[in-house]
């Protein structure tokens, strides 16, 4: 098993969840961890940053 995690941060920057994606090691492609791991981190910060307008 093979996973890539992203925090979720509140207005002072504790983490309060995260968002990860997992795979099986027979599909893990290294070559893909930084198009993976930007998606993870782009999303974690939407939310972070949406949390924050409400």
């Amino acid at each position: 098993m093979c996973a890539i995690a992203a925090p979720v941060l509140d207005a002072d920057g504790t983490p309060l969840a995260s968002v990860a994606v997992s795979m099986p090691e027979s599909r893990y492609d290294e070559s893909r961890l930084p198009e993976w791991g930007r998606m993870v981190a782009d999303t974690a910060a939407e939310i972070t940053h949406r949390r924050s307008d409400v």
